[in-house]
This record gives C-alpha cells, sequence and structure tokens, in this order.
C-alpha cells in the first residue's frame, strides 16, 4: 500500500522565503571578483599579451589575437557582472543563477575544443593559460550548481543558525486553523508520517506525553527511536534522538526536534526547531550539507501537509457543528 498523501495547500503568508543561500552568494561573489580582473586585464593590456598567448598573427574571421583576447575580456567581463548582480537579487533568481552556470559550461567546453584541436595556435604558456581558466571555470560551475541544489526557497519561514558545531533550524508558518485542531493535529504521532515526505512511519512504543518513546522509520524502512523531553499540553514537546544506537543510519551526533504552537491574533504560528550536529570528519559534513538541501523543502512540504490537513479539519468540524443546529436536519 503506497503512503497516503496530503495536497498542499496555499499558506496564508504568500511571501517566498529564503534560506542557505550563503555557499551560493559566497561562490558568485567570488566568481565575479576573479572574472572581472582577469576580464579589464584582457580589455587593458591583450596587445602586450597577444605574443605571450598566441604565435599566429591572426585567428578566425581574420581577427588578430590581440583584438580575440580583447573580445574575450568583454566577455568575462560581462560574465562578472552577471555574477555580482545574481549574487545581490533578493530572494536569488534561480534562472540567472543557471544561466550563470550555463555558461561557465559553454567556456569549458570552449576552452577543451581550442586546446584538443588546434593546440598550434597556441603558445605553451597560452595552453596552460587556457586549461587553468578552464579547470577553474569548471570548479566554479560545481560549487554554483551545488550552491544552488542546496538553496532553499519556499513558504514557510526558515532560518538558520550555527552555534560551534550545531546547526539550529527554525521553520514557522501562519495557519488558519482554530488552536484546539492546530494542537490535535500536531500531536498526533502516528499522523506525522502522513505529513512529513522522509518518514514511512511513527509508532508509539511506550508512555504518553513527557518521556513517550516513538519509533520514526524513514521511506528506506531504517528506523530510530525517540524520547520526549519536553511536554507542555496545548503549546509544545521536544524530542531527543538516539543518535547512539548502534543501527543509527545518519552520521549524526545529535539532534534534536521541538515542536510548537502559538495563537497570532486570529491564526496560528506552526513552528518546528531542530537542533543539529554531525559526527567530526569531511565526508560526514559533506553528507550532512547534502543532508540538509533535502531536508529544508521537506520541512516547507511538512508544513504546508499540515496547514492542509488542519485546515479540512476546522472545515469538517464547522460542518458537523452545523447539521447539529435546529431546523437543519438531513432529509431524504
Amino acid at each position: 500500500m503506497t503512503k497516503p498523501r496530503i495536497a498542499e495547500t496555499t499558506f496564508t503568508e504568500t511571501t517566498l522565503h529564503e534560506a542557505n543561500d550563503g555557499l551560493l552568494r559566497a561562490v558568485l561573489n567570488t566568481n565575479a571578483v576573479i572574472c572581472l580582473t582577469g576580464g579589464l586585464l584582457l580589455l587593458l593590456a591583450g596587445g602586450l599579451l597577444a605574443p605571450w598567448i598566441s604565435p599566429v598573427a591572426s585567428g578566425p574571421f581574420g581577427l588578430s589575437t590581440a583584438i580575440l583576447l580583447h573580445l574575450a575580456g568583454l566577455d568575462v567581463t560581462a560574465f562578472a557582472l552577471l555574477c555580482w548582480w545574481t549574487a545581490r537579487r533578493r530572494p536569488l533568481s534561480r534562472p540567472l543563477a543557471l544561466l550563470a552556470i550555463a555558461m561557465e559550461v559553454l567556456w569549458v567546453a570552449g576552452s577543451a575544443a581550442l586546446l584538443f584541436a588546434y593546440p598550434e595556435s597556441l603558445t605553451s604558456l597560452g595552453f596552460w593559460a587556457v586549461a587553468v581558466t578552464a579547470l577553474l571555470a569548471a570548479d566554479f560551475a560545481l560549487l554554483q550548481g551545488f550552491g544552488l541544489w542546496q538553496l532553499y526557497q519556499g513558504r514557510a519561514a526558515i532560518a538558520l543558525r550555527h552555534e560551534g558545531r550545531d546547526l539550529h533550524i527554525h521553520a514557522a508558518s501562519l495557519v488558519d486553523a482554530p488552536p484546539e485542531v492546530v494542537w490535535r493535529v500536531m500531536a498526533d504521532q502516528e499522523g506525522y508520517a502522513d505529513v512529513a515526505d522522509n518518514i514511512g512511519k511513527v509508532q508509539v512504543l511506550e508512555g504518553s506525553g513527557l518521556g513517550m518513546i516513538r519509533q520514526c522509520s524513514d521511506t528506506a524502512g531504517r528506523s530510530w527511536r525517540e524520547r520526549c523531553t519536553f511536554w507542555e499540553e496545548g503549546h509544545a514537546f521536544t524530542f531527543v534522538v538516539d543518535t547512539e544506537a548502534a543501527d543509527y543510519p545518519y552520521p549524526l551526533e545529535y539532534l534534536q526536534g521541538r515542536w510548537s504552537m502559538t495563537p497570532v491574533g486570529d491564526l496560528v504560528s506552526v513552528e518546528m526547531d531542530f537542533i543539529v550536529r554531525p559526527k567530526p570528519g569531511p565526508m560526514n559534513g559533506l553528507f550532512f550539507r547534502m543532508l540538509l538541501g533535502m531536508l529544508l523543502p521537506v520541512c516547507d512540504r511538512l508544513l504546508a501537509n499540515w496547514a492542509t490537513h488542519m485546515q479540512g479539519e476546522t472545515e469538517t468540524a464547522w460542518m458537523r457543528s452545523d447539521l447539529r443546529k435546529p431546523g437543519l436536519r438531513k432529509t431524504a
């Protein structure tokens, strides 16, 4: 039987929120500085550099090497401005970031064609200059691609904060539902699997409220246990994952999750707070960054699914109460 799905709904807030954008902005800014420096160098000193780059007096379309270097400098300078402009957009433009990556890939492809098809058109210094710049372009394309992949843009307000080795994640959204309905849906432990994309099953093994032990399984069937360390009826609860278990499937040293709700006027703020500490080691750190890139969209969809479920429960409760009013009996 397939996992039940809850249709997504529109959040009360329609603002597009952004998080985890630091890497992409940093790479774009660094790329802009390097390309602007190289582009201006080619524009201003292309004539002086020409004999050092190519022994050929003229290249394609009869253009001199100096003119070709000037044109390359113009192209690189324009690309630097594109990176600079993209890095300063709030929120970041995915199409512009993809355009920057595509231009890097084209530069690498063009450089490879020049190196392998026309090596005689370059001096030894020119050959290495083209090869090194192509390698840098490939590195930047990969870093920008990874930064774009882990970029979060969604309807839930998500914020990241580092404290030493710990990463604090805060996700929140406003829901148009009564507090009692919101709490009933949030406190339904087994129902958590119906709204979280990464969870296949939740089973309460022991107790209720403070001290409760639940077992969670991901969609691949890997399981772990969590203990409730805080419970405030009608407001919040906290679970700490047993990451020291021999069969714990993720490279995390510590993981704590807190789920809470707070009335805000006629709405309710539904919030999730996580404290995550990856295990030491460069590979664990890399895996954690990849895991984080998948986790933030999961949080966004979870809150959206919860909002749908809570609002649906509210409509159902309203209809039932309306049918109980005198004079509104169901007729055959």
